[in-house]
């Protein structure tokens, strides 16, 4: 499903530059369960961010199911990343003051496929399987963190991704919230979704079938 040969990336200013990674070989098999661990600094976001097509390598080659990603343009990248790829983040990135409704109705808009009466059904039907169909009609904002990581693994996987991406997704929530969050990512990867995990506590990597140890942009 992914395969980076090579892989780098650098920051360039005009003061300084960083090389977040050094040549990164790896491959992903469709199904995986995996988490990317390393210290602070060692290139874990950069590299999620390139297997998500949200930026593209200095150098080498990555391959999303085949696809040369380099040689995409800006559009085909968007497609990808609104068809294929769903991302959860530390920060909800949610819109406060909407409903956790419409939350999820706005990146079914942005797939331009789903006709407005069959949007409602999908939202309901995914915000059931997270847990938190009671609080649809709520506005985001007004659910606690545990709640709202859920609204945002519900809109990660509304157009029904074959990859899920996440970056710390329990950075902010406690150890109870936590493992309820983790416990829906095992699911997802028991029906047959890849997952892949970012994040520096080793509790959270223990639920993966497969952990990538970064350090100084190399996997060692």
């Amino acid at each position: 499903m992914i395969k980076l040969e090579n892989v780098t990336k650098t920051y360039r200013t005009q003061a300084f530059e960083v090389n977040a990674l050094r040549g990164v070989n790896l491959e992903i098999e469709k199904g995986e369960l995996i988490a990317i661990t390393g210290p602070s600094g060692s290139g874990k976001s950069t590299l999620l961010h390139i297997i998500g097509c949200l930026d593209r390598p200095s150098g080498g080659v990555y391959r999303f199911e085949n696809s040369d990603v380099q040689k995409l343009n800006d559009n085909d990248l968007a497609a990808i990343r609104n068809r294929k790829i769903g991302f959860v983040f530390q920060f909800f990135g949610l819109l406060p003051q909407i409903s956790i409704l419409r939350n999820l109705e706005i990146p079914l808009m942005f797939a331009e496929v789903w006709p407005p009466e069959k949007r409602r059904t999908m939202i309901m039907d995914i915000l059931t399987e997270v847990g938190i169909a009671n609080k649809a009609n709520f506005a985001a904002g007004d659910v606690s963190g545990g709640e709202q990581q859920r609204v945002a693994i519900a809109r990660a996987l509304i157009n029904n991704p074959d990859l899920l991406l996440t970056d710390e997704p329990t950075g902010n929530l406690d150890s109870v919230n936590s493992e309820k969050i983790l416990s829906i990512f095992r699911d997802l990867n028991q029906k047959g979704m890849t997952v892949i995990i970012v994040t520096h506590d080793e509790k959270v990597a223990r639920w993966a079938k497969r952990t990538i140890v970064l350090k100084d942009g190399l996997i060692v």
